[in-house]
């Protein structure tokens, strides 16, 4: 199966998952591909991000059964959006029974032969929106900044990770780590190294990290990503080479 669902998170906030869903989204559909951001954050960042914000029905809705997925999809400047809303985070009492893990799945699954690329923004916890991910997802990417609070977080996810794959998703694979909102001081460089280490321990690999830029969030407050509204800076400049490694890796 072609590998085209990439989830991506960590369990700490504030890690940049959200950056990374929406950079990685737009330089895929500035490049041509056929991309479909769904937001599964009940914080609705990447929703909100994207000048989305109370769109509705929303992937609460479709996952819910009460709308239907082109009902929800919206065409933005990052590609095809599914939105978040405020409900996302009561979606454990609407989801009962058996294969509620897999209610994602059913929805994504039909998507693939339209879509190049699906991305997933999961929330930063274990919750029933994380685990239809998880079980959802052909790819986990897992985005954390330079800082020990933010690496432990990586250790949580993968154990997460891995008990969906050994329980619900066999073709789930760990693509990589990827360092946001890095600077080049002492204590960041180290922290690099623990990422390396930690990358080594679960078998996946780093990619070169993601500076620093104020534009970046610059363009988040402005609902534009940051590859729209600053085209040279540094944290664009990085996604960019992260696409391309990315799309290597995928021999795309």
């Amino acid at each position: 199966m072609e590998k085209k669902i990439i989830a991506i998170g960590n369990n700490k906030g504030g890690a940049g998952k959200t950056s990374t869903a929406l950079e990685l989204s737009y330089e895929l559909h500035k490049r041509g591909y056929k991309t479909l951001l769904v937001d599964l954050d009940g914080q609705r960042n990447a929703t909100i991000a994207l000048n989305q914000k109370g769109a509705s029905p929303t992937i609460f809705e479709v996952i819910t059964g009460q709308a239907e997925a082109r009902e929800s999809i919206i065409e933005t400047s990052a590609g095809d959006l599914l939105p978040a809303g405020s409900k996302l985070d009561t979606l454990a009492q609407e989801l009962t029974g058996n294969g509620k893990e897999y209610a994602l799945k059913n929805i994504l699954d039909p998507l693939r032969k339209k879509y190049d690329f699906i991305i997933l923004d999961l929330p930063p916890a274990i919750n029933a929106a994380s685990t239809n991910a998880l079980s959802a997802a052909d790819l986990l990417l897992i985005a954390s900044k330079a800082e020990a609070w933010h690496l432990e977080g990586i250790g949580a996810i993968y154990e997460n990770a891995d008990l969906i794959k050994n329980l619900c998703n066999p073709d789930l694979d760990i693509q990589g780590i990827v360092i946001t909102q890095y600077e080049k001081t002492t204590l960041q460089k180290a922290m690099y190294s623990n990422a390396e280490k930690i990358a080594k321990q679960i078998g996946a690999k780093v990619y070169a990290p993601i500076r620093k830029c104020s534009k970046a969030a610059e363009a988040h407050a402005l609902h534009k990503c940051s590859g729209e509204y600053a085209p040279k800076c540094n944290t664009t400049i990085d996604y960019i080479a992260l696409v391309d490694d990315f799309l290597k890796d995928l021999s795309v």
